[in-house]
């Protein structure tokens, strides 16, 4: 079964990512090439979740902006029509 991981913990992650990216040398002082794919494999997943979860915290906020304005423009059009009926006596 897979656990959901919090934002936070996935922004731990990435930290503890970078702190670990300096340090890819193997006991020999060479890079070691398969422990960075591997390290920039892992932390592109995670960013790939939280783009994810940006775009669809990012799509409910404008469909709530989109609710609150059409419910705006409904409540102001009455006002109108009220202020022209006014203009009129």
């Amino acid at each position: 079964m897979t656990r959901e991981i919090s934002l936070e913990e996935m922004l731990k992650k990435l930290e503890n990512d970078v702190k670990l990216a300096e340090n890819f040398d193997d006991d020999n002082g060479r890079l070691d090439i398969a422990s960075m794919n591997k390290q920039m494999d892992n932390t592109n997943a995670i960013l790939d979740i939280l783009e994810s979860k940006f775009d669809t915290i990012n799509a409910n906020l404008d469909a709530m902006l989109s609710a609150i304005e059409s419910q705006q423009a409904i409540k102001e059009e009455p006002e109108e029509e009220t202020k022209e009926e006014e203009k009129k006596e």
